[in-house]
């Protein structure tokens, strides 16, 4: 069992992200929030007691649940250029599993993209 995503009003996806684990896609948004100086781990809703600082577009994603509920297209339109900017920062020479949290990324960046084109909601399912 895992995670997937869909849109609102077409089920599939164009830039479809594959499906993760719920581990890998929890590895996957911490490393995204380190990389914005933001540890998952001591923040309300992850075990913590810090707020959210409000400061990063990518914080919606950081702060969802991971399998239900959706993000707007006006929050993947926001969500998606800072993403792909924090992924694309990544190094290459980082494990196999970070490597996959890399392309995963940026086809996720697509789907966020398209969700916000096309006025979608990109559904966590």
């Amino acid at each position: 069992m895992g995670i997937d995503f869909c849109k609102r009003r077409e089920m599939r996806l164009k830039a479809d992200p594959p499906s993760r684990s719920y581990s890998s896609f929890s590895r996957f948004r911490h490393f995204v929030g380190l990389s914005i100086g933001i540890n998952l781990d001591s923040m309300r809703g992850f075990g913590g007691t810090h707020e959210w600082p409000g400061k990063h577009p990518v914080e919606p994603f950081l702060n969802h649940s991971d399998c239900d509920g959706d993000l707007s297209p006006g929050e993947c339109k926001d969500i998606a250029p800072a993403l792909e900017k924090i992924v694309l920062s990544w190094k290459d020479d980082r494990s196999e599993k970070e490597k996959y949290d890399k392309i995963w990324g940026l086809t996720l960046v697509k789907a966020m993209r398209e969700c916000a084109k096309e006025g979608a909601e990109l559904i966590f399912c």
